[in-house]
């Protein structure tokens, strides 16, 4: 009772609480957990929104599923940040600082190994034929293989660009996701705004929507203010902290925090929104807006994430003002790891 509180404050629109609705859900979630081979010590924090209810729920695994109350604590978030990192780039088409058509490397002054044209918008969508990570990234990865992005800076990128990039496909011709795109968009739109990816956010999104408990930066969070990330057999694992390709997966986040980035999405009249959520390229099997992936039979907005410690994911039905945030503690080496974006799309469904 306590959380829904706290979000009637935070959000100024009539709060309405089912409780037997409510009541299902949390039922539902826990006898699908019970289905799952989880470790002890597995926390999961959601986060809904349908029409203008808005609920969290937390659970934990002390040998049994309990409810908890951690909707206030800080999980990685992992891939979901390439919806941030293109919600940037929106925020900077609108203010005329560039365009999605405008090519990258026109704004990146290094000695381009391909000269095949790639835009801004073709890595938002991931079709700029860019690898999914960058051939150089592996001889870092095996010196800290626990944390695999920490030492990957920009001389790495940079050398990774004149020296060992080879596109997978013509830009613009087929969807292949790539970590290396959405990291380097980061990048870009950083030099471009001259801040730290961390301050490009926190001035045009996080200090916005009252994103207080967002950061890139794992020293700003205590011990207690964080969810430990565990690995496939349950034991604590190291925090992922990211340098250049921060972009691609280095944000940390609560429910609370994300609830409140999944109303905004939900909203009508915003400019910036309304570009990042509009269908830019489309496949026989999902289509793809700046960032979002579009769930072609329902229409869906959907992303996930993971790390070594933690797995999430996100779905949003824009039409019917309905959302669904999920993130955990699970390892996205752990076999029932996709269980979470199985569970987020069963929970949208119910809310629907």
């Amino acid at each position: 009772m306590k959380t829904i509180l706290v979000l009637y404050i935070i959000f100024p629109f009539s709060f309405l609480y089912a409780q037997a609705t409510n009541e299902e859900i949390r039922e539902f979630v826990k006898e699908e957990l019970n289905s799952k081979d989880f470790p002890n010590n597995t926390q999961l924090s959601i986060g809904f929104i349908s029409g203008d209810s808005i609920f969290t729920y937390g659970v934990t695994k002390k040998r049994k599923w309990k409810q908890v109350v951690n909707d206030d604590l800080v999980f990685e978030i992992g891939s979901i940040s390439k919806v941030f990192t293109s919600f940037l780039l929106t925020h900077c088409v609108e203010r005329g600082l560039l365009k999605l058509s405008d090519t990258i490397q026109h704004d990146l002054d290094v000695e381009w190994k391909v000269k095949d044209p790639i835009t801004y918008e073709m890595l938002s969508n991931h079709t700029s034929g860019l690898p999914r990570l960058p051939s150089n990234l592996f001889k870092y990865m095996a010196k800290t293989p626990r944390n695999p992005y920490v030492n990957y800076d920009k001389e790495a990128l940079i050398s990774y660009l004149e020296e060992g990039l080879k596109l997978e496909s013509e830009p613009g011709k087929e969807y292949a996701y790539s970590n290396v795109g959405a990291g380097l968009l980061g990048y870009l739109i950083s030099e471009k705004l001259d801040m730290s990816y961390e301050k490009a956010i926190r001035t045009m999104i996080l200090d916005d929507l009252g994103m207080g408990s967002t950061s890139t930066e794992l020293n700003g969070y205590s011990q207690e203010e964080m969810v430990q990330g565990l690995n496939i057999s349950g034991s604590v694992t190291d925090n992922w902290d990211f340098d250049v390709l921060v972009g691609a997966g280095g944000i940390k986040s609560t429910v609370l925090d994300m609830v409140k980035f999944m109303n905004a999405q939900l909203s009508d009249s915003d400019s910036e929104i309304e570009m990042l959520q509009k269908k830019t390229f489309e496949t026989d099997e999902i289509n793809l807006a700046l960032g979002w992936h579009i769930i072609i039979d329902k229409n869906y907005l959907w992303h996930n994430g993971s790390t070594g410690g933690y797995r999430s994911s996100f779905v949003l039905d824009p039409n019917s003002k309905t959302g669904v945030i999920i993130l955990s503690n699970v390892s996205y080496a752990h076999p029932d790891a996709t269980f979470i974006d199985q569970l987020v799309f069963e929970l949208i469904d119910k809310l629907m």
